[in-house]
């Protein structure tokens, strides 16, 4: 799953990269802006993941207030392989959301104007 984040992350960047040059926009503050987004936004599926899989499987909340780390992991490792299509799917989306809202940021900034005496 790295090789397609890593991908993803590299056509985001240029992709806005390109829209700021266009604006007129500091290039390397958004490229920066997009990649903490979308790692934000990977944080944020993460999360709410996570808080799926504790909601639909109870008996996880018992073996983490135990603190057993090996039966969580296999736990974890079985849930994911059973639906890694829709957890991977729940990630691309959280990372594309990220991408989004700085496309969103770029087209709202006006560019900025020179005046000549």
């Amino acid at each position: 799953m790295f090789i397609p984040i890593m991908f993803m992350l590299l056509f985001f960047c240029t992709n806005n990269a390109k829209r700021a040059k266009l604006k007129g926009l500091n290039v390397i503050s958004w490229v920066i802006l997009t990649i903490l987004s979308f790692s934000v936004g990977i944080f944020v599926a993460c999360f709410v993941l996570g808080m799926i899989i504790m909601a639909k499987n109870p008996s996880l909340l018992s073996l983490a207030q135990a603190n057993d780390r090996a039966a969580i992991n296999e736990f974890m490792l079985a849930n994911f392989g059973q639906n890694e299509f829709l957890y991977s799917s729940l990630i691309m989306a959280g990372a594309f959301g990220g991408y989004l809202l700085i496309r969103y940021l770029i087209e709202r900034k006006t560019a900025p104007t020179i005046q000549e005496d």
